[in-house]
Parts: structure tokens; C-alpha cells; sequence
């Protein structure tokens, strides 16, 4: 038993791994956008300066930056996407089998309860991470808009209007590019996961 039990724990080191550097590339990206927002808002707004050479820089910062968050999406989005499914299953499935046995041990509910805990908080986590880099990713053309514009000349002031069209895309982590993680889809999840024990309670 316990040499068929080993490789799990392999399984379970890797899935950690996996949630671990998706986590840290996001926030990495993020703490980049927020980096590049405050450099932005902090543009010398003499008249007299020309920002052709400043607007490249921060521009070339800025398609780096949304060409690496979408590659990181890309390598991941098939992997997000089976977290997204077997974790509304598998709430859903282990609140039912609560469900059907109230009067359980104390040792049993507490397991399930700490279980359970232990997918919402992984899928929070997903749905923060996509929360914050869509917010960091519209600072950017935000912080544009922030800055000191009036104070700067005609041709600069058309610089900085191109960049802010240009610039104005809100970036996501997707599952399977049809789903968005965020705060709101969150909630979605969760009331589908209910949704799908009133299922079970209606058809078993």
C-alpha cells in the first residue's frame, strides 16, 4: 500500500509547484504594470521636452510586458481550465456527500470542511491573481491620462493621446480562453458548485 500511495505524493508536490509558479509569474507581472504606472505618472511635464525617446521606452516596457502576460496565459490556460472543472466538481460533489450524512463523525466533518476550504481558497487565489493583472494592465493607459498634460506641447500632448489608445487593453487569466478569472466570476463559480448540489439532491 504504501508503495502505491509513493507516487502521490509526487502528484501532489507537482500540482503545488504548478499553482506555485503560475502565482508568482502573475504577481511578477503585475509588480511590473505597477512599476511602469508609476513611471509614467512621473513624466516630466516641461513644454519644452520632447518625449519621443521617453513615450518609446515606456512603449516598448509596455508591449513586453502584455506579449509575456499573454504567453504565460497561453502555456496555462489548459491547465487552468481542468482546475476550474474538477474544482466545482469536486466541491460540489463533497457538500453533497455532507449533505447526505449530517450526523457524521466530528473527525469526518472536519475533513470535508478543510477540504473543501482548501478549494475555495485555491480558486480565490486564481480569480485574485486575474483580478489584479487586469487592474495593473489598465493603470498603464490610466497613468498616461494622469499625467501633467496640460502643461505640455501640442505635438507631445498628441503622443500621449496615440499611446492611450494604443495602450488601453486589459489583460486576463483565462481557463481555456472562455473563462475569466476574477473577483465577480468567483462568485459565479460558487453558485454554480450549489447550483450543481441541488442537482444531486433532486436527482439521487
Amino acid at each position: 500500500m504504501y508503495l502505491y500511495q509513493f507516487p502521490l505524493m509526487f502528484i501532489a508536490l507537482s500540482h503545488i509547484s504548478a499553482i506555485s509558479l503560475l502565482v508568482n509569474l502573475v504577481l511578477h507581472i503585475c509588480g511590473k504594470f505597477s512599476i511602469l504606472s508609476y513611471r509614467i505618472q512621473n513624466i516630466t511635464t516641461n513644454s519644452n521636452v520632447n518625449l519621443d525617446s521617453v513615450i518609446k521606452e515606456f512603449v516598448t516596457a509596455h508591449v513586453k510586458l502584455i506579449s509575456t502576460a499573454n504567453s504565460i496565459n497561453s502555456a496555462l490556460q489548459v491547465f487552468l481550465l481542468v482546475e476550474l472543472l474538477q474544482t466545482t466538481i469536486r466541491m460540489a460533489t463533497i457538500i453533497y456527500m455532507m449533505l447526505l450524512n449530517p450526523s457524521g463523525s466530528f473527525v469526518s466533518t472536519l475533513t470535508y470542511g478543510l477540504y473543501i476550504s482548501i478549494i475555495i481558497s485555491m480558486l480565490y487565489l486564481y480569480s485574485f491573481i486575474g483580478e489584479q493583472l487586469s487592474n495593473e494592465s489598465m493603470k498603464v493607459s490610466e497613468a498616461f491620462y494622469a499625467t501633467d498634460w496640460n502643461n505640455l506641447s501640442l505635438h507631445n500632448q498628441k503622443l500621449l493621446l496615440l499611446v492611450m489608445s494604443l495602450g488601453r487593453q486589459s489583460l486576463h487569466v483565462t481557463a481555456g480562453k472562455f473563462y475569466t478569472f476574477s473577483l465577480y466570476g468567483f462568485i459565479d463559480v460558487m453558485k454554480t458548485s450549489f447550483g450543481y448540489v441541488s442537482l444531486l439532491r433532486t436527482i439521487i
